[in-house]
């Protein structure tokens, strides 16, 4: 038996060392991902937001082993619910296990980002943070505890990016149909999974066209395998989109939701104007700017490129100019990150939930006006350079990023009620656009400190403004239950818009609000009892359940009113 050369022994133990590293920073993440978990408590047995349309949906097929969407659903959600199913088959249908099947979902939605940043070139410690980026993202967070369609597309949609950026770096035959079959989830879960997938087909047929070029630093394949692979990169987008046709078309026949073309017409009413639709875009793109810039902090800390000067001044004087002259400032955009809490509080006195000072949301718009100037003009700087050979193996990888992330913003841009969710997949995507820039680098003790800090700021506001929304929820629906088994009946309870109206009073065949001005106001007509964190004119208050509450000066309240007679 030969004897390895010191060069072999080397190149054996970096490897060695190197996975040992991945493996510790992986593990410790998942230790400090499941604290926050444990911390915040997902027990519960009640929906927040839309879950409880997509809980009817899972309680169906559990109980009745039949497949039914009720008809507040806009999105396919087949994917999701097959998941959430298989997480309520030990003990039966319940929230919080439609809870931890998102919260696994958001861990290898985490773990994807990791990938991805490793994959386009990323140092590990780089790596571990963009995924903490992404888990410890306020909005991200706050949905990682709901059964929403947000955190499972993102996972489905990043792993997609994860097999379309190892068949560009390295060909291999099984990462095709991977990326395909992640893009299929995401497609069955929201329908803009397959502009998604479409961005990916065309980052990896420019790779193809680089190998025929001559750009390529491999050997020149052959005609009938370059062949193949563009058939493979089509099947990318192919196969998600002959599922969803197909999808649709089983819709039609078993009973397709009222509010499933909803989106589809409201995409192509505001198409049909393009001065709205690009006044739109122009909206949207400030306001996800400076989301953006704020959640990339955790990994701005690493870029370690020479900032143009110019664009660096222009990118943020003349968006700061513009928020500050218009008074704008965050939270820009509903739905999820309002002042200091996670999820809207749906309940009347919403002025009693704890409040930022107005100065403090100025100084975070400027921080996160700052963070996408750093992003841009990095990204800029190495555009600067694109007639040299070198930049141009950056060309497939970067758009196996940027071509995703336009194609999912652009359609969810034009919509009218844009969120702050909707911009949880270009966060995870904008994050591995700078890896494959390589604008970052991890050899800073320095840069390490910073990120650690914003990572460590963020999770301790993320763990305790969702540690007061369950135990407010809690508080919520143990009033909610004794008013029903006082013989009040549930129809005669308004306990708040979407959850609770919707959980307890919705049936089958009906969509909300029929005549009314708003078909998604599910409010409750002349209501025998209402909740609110507080008193009300009108109304006096028969019983409170306090909560706890972390946030904000003591325990918050519940009230339980009556109208006056």
């Amino acid at each position: 038996m030969s004897i390895p050369s010191p060069r072999r022994i080397r190149r054996i133990t970096s490897a060695i060392d190197g996975h040992a590293v991945t493996n510790l920073a992986i593990t410790a993440l998942f230790l400090i991902w499941l604290a926050a978990i444990l911390i915040v408590n997902p027990s519960g047995d009640f929906p927040i937001l839309d879950d409880w349309a997509y809980g009817h949906a899972v309680r169906t097929l559990v109980a009745e082993h039949r497949f039914q969407l009720t008809d507040w659903t806009s999105v396919p959600l087949a994917a999701q619910l097959l998941w959430g199913a298989l997480f309520c088959l030990p003990a039966g249908f319940s929230f919080t296990a439609l809870r931890v099947s998102t919260l696994v979902l958001a861990w290898l939605a985490g773990v994807g980002v990791y990938a991805l940043m490793r994959t386009l070139g990323a140092d590990r410690l780089v790596a571990v943070a963009a995924a903490a980026a992404l888990l410890f993202c306020p909005v991200f967070f706050g949905l990682a505890f709901t059964f929403m369609t947000d955190v499972p597309f993102v996972a489905c949609a990043v792993w997609g990016c994860v097999f379309a950026a190892r068949y560009i770096v390295g060909g291999g035959r099984a990462d095709w149909p991977a990326a395909a079959a992640a893009f299929t989830a995401a497609t069955l879960i929201r329908h803009i999974g397959v502009a998604v997938a479409a961005g990916a087909t065309v980052a990896v047929i420019v790779r193809i066209g680089e190998a025929w070029d001559g750009s390529h630093t491999g050997p020149r394949p052959v005609r009938h395998m370059s062949n193949r692979r563009y058939w493979s990169a089509a099947a990318i987008t192919l196969i998600p989109l002959v599922a969803l046709l197909a999808y649709n078309a089983i819709l039609a026949r078993i009973g397709t939701p009222a509010l499933y073309h909803f989106r589809d017409a409201e995409l192509a009413a505001t198409l049909a104007h393009p001065l709205h639709a690009a006044r739109l875009l122009q909206i949207r793109s400030l306001q996800s700017y400076v989301y953006l810039g704020l959640f990339l902090w955790p990994v701005l800390c690493f870029v370690s490129v020479r900032l143009p000067r110019v664009p660096l001044i222009a990118l943020t004087v003349l968006p700061a100019a513009v928020f500050l002259i218009g008074r704008h400032r965050l939270p820009l955009v509903g739905t999820t990150w309002h002042d200091l809490g996670l999820n809207p509080i749906n309940l009347p006195r919403r002025d009693l939930w704890p409040t930022m000072p107005l100065a403090a949301w100025y100084v975070l718009t400027l921080v996160g006006v700052a963070g996408g100037a750093v992003a841009l003009s990095a990204i800029l700087g190495r555009l600067r350079t694109v007639g040299d050979a070198s930049p141009r193996r950056y060309r497939a990888t970067a758009l196996v990023c940027a071509a995703p992330l336009l194609c999912y913003f652009v359609p969810s841009a034009l919509l009218s009620d844009f969120m702050d969710r909707y911009l949880l997949t270009p966060l995870g995507l904008a994050l591995a656009l700078l890896a494959a820039f390589g604008v970052l680098n991890a050899r800073s003790r320095g840069r390490a400190i910073a990120a650690t800090v914003i990572l460590g700021m963020a999770a301790v506001f993320d763990v305790s403004a969702m540690h007061d929304f369950l135990s407010y929820n809690r508080a919520r629906w143990t009033a909610i239950h004794d008013l029903v088994a006082n013989g009040m009946p549930a129809a005669s309870i308004d306990g708040g818009t979407y959850e609770v109206n919707g959980w307890i009073n919705y049936r089958p065949g009906s969509v909300f609000a029929r005549g009314r001005d708003r078909w998604y106001d599910g409010s409750v007509d002349s209501p025998a009892a209402v909740l609110s964190l507080g008193p009300l004119d009108g109304y006096r208050v028969t019983a409170t359940y306090p909560f706890s509450r972390w946030i904000g000066t003591g325990p918050g309240t519940v009230a339980v009113l009556q109208p006056l007679r």
